[in-house]
């Protein structure tokens, strides 16, 4: 274990040994899951799924997974009854078991619609880029574009978004930007909003993300005293603690989870 995962595990036991309710919130693609040619191939293992189920069966401990891909995909993709979820880079979400979605979803959506539809003729110049249509958002997917003309594709990609500058917000992601309604959630307002269902007062929380699109997060996790934790050489700086990769995840929660469960068979 580095020196950053094993300082980062030490906070969460200490917050668990204080008492505090651990609130462990992951990004999926690039932090739970490596990513692949295609988001359809981005399956959690086996060996991930069950760490996570067992973490969250644990006694003061909550589990969620943040992403921007829509909750429906996030949900039944992760598989595991009783955990938070948010889509759509948290314009959606389900609170264990109680959907909440952005009260101006629908006006969002006719929004994203417009875009959507001046955004395909660019695409269609560009061999391995496509969009991700989304309630009240969508995704510029370019992972399969010629890396010789990433540069032309985001800069066609920027004028065609210019006239609504004032109406989207758009981030990166891994080898994707995210593009959703300018006064919309992001994943730190689901961070807070899981909080609140959580009990902020009693809840240490923890972030795991790998790109540009987790810093709400992160900012929202740092400001309230928790763990931010950045997976590989793109997560924003503001990370408190580094990992190398998924695989490194699926290690430190291994750790937690053993940390966690040896606690608890203590005398």
């Amino acid at each position: 274990m580095t020196d950053d995962a094993a300082t980062a595990l030490e906070r969460l036991l200490s917050a668990s040994r204080g008492g505090l309710t651990l609130v462990l919130l992951f990004d999926y693609d690039g932090t739970l899951v490596p990513i692949t040619s295609h988001p359809s191939l981005a399956v959690l293992t086996s060996e991930t799924r069950a760490l996570l189920e067992r973490l969250a069966s644990l006694p003061r401990v909550a589990v969620g997974v943040l992403s921007g891909r829509s909750l429906a995909d996030v949900v039944g993709l992760v598989g595991i009854p009783g955990l938070y979820h948010a889509g759509t880079s948290g314009m959606e979400l389900d609170l264990r078991g109680r959907v909440v979605r952005h009260p101006k979803e629908r006006e969002a959506a006719t929004l994203i619609a417009g875009v959507a539809e001046q955004l395909r003729p660019v695409l269609a110049d560009f061999a391995g880029a496509w969009i991700e249509s989304k309630a009240a958002g969508l995704t510029v997917h370019y992972r399969n574009v010629r890396t010789d003309r990433l540069n032309e594709l985001l800069e066609s990609i920027r004028l065609c978004l210019a006239p609504w500058t004032a109406q989207l917000t758009t981030v990166g992601g891994p080898m994707a930007i995210e593009v959703t309604p300018q006064d919309g959630w992001n994943k730190g307002t689901a961070v807070q909003m899981i909080l609140d269902h959580v009990g902020r007062d009693s809840a240490f929380p923890v972030f795991i993300g790998d790109e540009a699109n987790d810093a709400d997060a992160f900012a929202v996790v740092s400001a309230l005293g928790g763990a931010s934790i950045g997976v590989g050489t793109q997560a924003p700086s503001t990370a408190s603690y580094r990992l190398r990769d998924p695989n490194a995840v699926t290690e430190f929660l291994a750790a937690v989870l053993e940390s966690l469960e040896e606690r608890r068979t203590k005398p």
